[in-house]
């Protein structure tokens, strides 16, 4: 503080902020207080005179538009040129983006998010299918344990489950490959007439 012009005569009852905030005032070219109070700190408990800025800004680096107008009691200062505003963020309304729903957005949807579920299901399937096959090739070895037309039915079976298992899994490996250019097809174009007119209102 040495290097500052003015030093108002020292009030044994000031608080340390309020002779840090009288200092300020006779050297209001300075602008220390102002620089200050623009900080951001790093944690909630930081002290008041502490320089350490969240974003990393130095103190020299602040042009403050605010000024210290008068000093309060209980370490409290009056601003002048300050401007401030209480935000509720949960009375902020939703923003209508909602686009026309045509049977293509709608099947892209059902697509993009069915993929997963197909994937799945069509490995449970055709992992079925294959225990299915290992266990009719174990149990025709053993004679007199399963008629031929038995046999023949459970083949015919896990033929057609795992031909359905390897039909999702395929299906979903399309729509992960394509998926950029789907997700853009469900996100793009234009909003609904209604909507727009809101917003241009």
């Amino acid at each position: 503080m040495g290097l500052l012009r003015l030093r108002p005569k020292i009030d044994r009852t000031d608080s340390p902020f309020q002779a840090f905030a009288r200092l300020s005032l006779a050297n209001d070219s300075n602008q220390l207080l102002e620089r200050l109070m623009c900080i951001l700190p790093k944690h909630p408990a930081q002290h008041w005179y502490s320089v350490s800025d969240a974003f990393g800004v130095n103190l020299w680096d602040i042009y403050p538009t605010c000024q210290v107008a008068g000093i309060c009691e209980n370490d409290t200062v009056l601003l002048d040129g300050a401007f401030g505003a209480t935000i509720h963020w949960d009375k902020f309304r939703k923003v209508a983006n909602r686009r026309i729903k045509s049977w293509k957005r709608i099947a892209t949807q059902m697509a993009l998010h069915g993929a997963p579920q197909a994937l799945l299901v069509g490995l449970l399937l055709s992992r079925s299918a294959h225990d299915a096959f290992t266990f009719i090739d174990g149990v025709e070895k053993v004679e007199g344990f399963l008629g031929d037309s038995a046999a023949e039915v459970v083949k015919h079976w896990a033929l057609f489950i795992g031909a359905i298992g390897y039909i999702l899994i395929t299906i979903a490996g399309i729509v992960f490959v394509s998926s950029p250019y789907l997700t853009r097809l469900l996100y793009g174009g234009k909003f609904c007439k209604y909507i727009a007119l809101m917003i241009y209102l």
